[in-house]
């Protein structure tokens, strides 16, 4: 793409969050652009009403357009609620409730008309007099601006929302129809590619992970040398082991018992204290982080101390299974009650190699095996009690260990490398929607493929 330039000329505006506008646009209130539409229709079905299908919420949240191939939830609607909210090609449909502002004025364009299908509750609909602007108008909510402006202007405390006002009179950068037309175009465009780029990482970054998994699996498994006798392990999920290894039950590798952490609160940030382990004290590369610090009083966090090396392993939640290693360099710290503290026997088992079987296919198999769920997965102290440990020799602990510590840095290098450009991507795509929405750029040379 060529270099993108500014307009020639600006003129200052009075707006939030704007400062200057081009001098040929024009800073008008969203209602002068566009019908403005708040859906009523809620998610039940009434006897004497109208069968529709609803547009809903997360229809809106996590896709860009609305369109036909969508498939939408069966309600009713009244007669006045389909004639007023239908979804109509060029609308702009964004959210404008939800529990944190981030989730407000999240949009969608409607790319198709679909009869039968109209927008739930908890959504506006921006329906524009001129559908050149409707790209444009989608795009404009994607901007900092419009997400800036929406965020001083929410309400509520448990549950915030946009009001009439906030939705009719956002003060819209409004280039000529034409232009803004030419501006969607290019936006659709330009964001394409980079979703496109983002995509590609993503998939790099699974098939990594994947790799990064195998990898950890085979050498916990089967050890690095691929011409020694094997057994059957006995467990399933396991298979053949190295016949001079051991599968030992994880109680039978313990300096002390499993034990459960402290049910408290996480508010107290107070330096003076012992620092609380929850999971989300854990960064992904292990250490931990300081901006998530709590801590506990000292009298209370003396029954749940950890030692560096301790192993913690989530029991409840959409995190069940999942494993922490204390770093070495861990300030005292104790940890939260949903979280089980495994303290090993170091004769026999090393800290390192526990925690790297918790990362292998097998350890998930047997996780998803074991989780007792009725409505919140679990795995209790008992079920990890008899978690069955492959247990070569501590020499070759220690050998696996090191290959892996070269092995798996290269791969999360690799992974490092991969989310660091989805960021960098996320970034300009959000820096490019602004700069284009908001008249920073001239993207008029641009618009049209060639």
């Amino acid at each position: 793409m060529r270099e993108l330039r500014p307009y020639p000329e600006y003129r200052d505006v009075n707006a939030d969050f704007l400062a200057q506008i081009p001098r040929d646009w024009s800073l008008r209130p969203a209602v002068t652009l566009a019908r403005v539409l708040t859906s009523t229709v809620d998610k039940h079905s009434v006897d004497d009403q109208v069968p529709v299908q609803l547009c809903n919420y997360t229809d809106v949240y996590y896709n860009d357009v609305i369109r036909a191939s969508n498939s939408y939830m069966k309600a009713t609607a009244s007669r006045d609620q389909v004639a007023a909210f239908s979804v109509i090609r060029g609308d702009v449909v964004f959210t404008k409730d939800s529990e944190t502002a981030d989730d407000i004025g999240i949009p969608a364009y409607v790319v198709d008309t679909l009869p039968g299908v109209v927008y739930g509750y908890h959504l506006t609909t921006y329906r524009p007099s001129d559908l050149r602007y409707g790209k444009f108008l989608k795009w404009l909510l994607d901007s900092r601006y419009a997400k800036a402006t929406f965020e001083t202007r929410t309400l509520g405390v448990t549950r915030v929302g946009l009001g009439q006002n906030t939705v009719r009179y956002l003060r819209v950068p409004t280039p000529p129809p034409d232009e803004a037309s030419l501006i969607g175009e290019f936006l659709d465009r330009e964001t394409a590619e980079i979703d496109a780029f983002i995509a590609d990482q993503e998939e790099l970054i699974g098939l990594l992970a994947e790799r990064r998994a195998a990898t950890i699996s085979h050498a916990v498994t089967k050890g690095l040398d691929p011409t020694v006798p094997m057994k059957d392990s006995g467990v399933e999920w396991i298979g053949d082991v190295p016949a001079h290894w051991d599968i030992v039950q994880l109680r039978r590798l313990l300096d002390e018992p499993l034990k459960y952490g402290a049910n408290e609160s996480a508010d107290s940030t107070d330096p003076g204290g012992i620092r609380y382990l929850r999971i989300t004290d854990f960064a992904i590369n292990g250490a931990l982080r300081d901006d998530t610090f709590r801590s506990l009083p000292i009298e209370i966090a003396a029954s749940y101390m950890v030692r560096p090396g301790d192993v913690l392993l989530a029991r409840s939640g959409a995190t069940v299974g999942k494993a922490f290693l204390v770093p070495d360099d861990a300030p005292p710290s104790c940890f939260a009650g949903y979280l089980i503290r495994v303290s090993l026997q170091r004769a026999a088992m090393t800290p390192a190699f526990l925690f790297a079987y918790t990362q292998s296919l097998e350890f998930g198999g047997w996780r998803d095996a074991v989780a007792v769920s009725a409505t919140i997965p679990n795995i209790g102290a008992d079920k990890y009690a008899t978690l069955g440990v492959p247990t070569p020799p501590l020499a070759e602990q220690f050998q696996i260990m090191a290959f892996l510590d070269s092995e798996i840095s290269k791969l999360d290098a690799a992974i490092a490398d991969a989310r660091k450009a989805i960021a960098l991507s996320r970034e300009r795509r959000a820096a490019l929607i602004s700069a284009a929405v908001t008249g920073k750029i001239d993207v008029r040379e641009h618009g049209a493929v060639a």
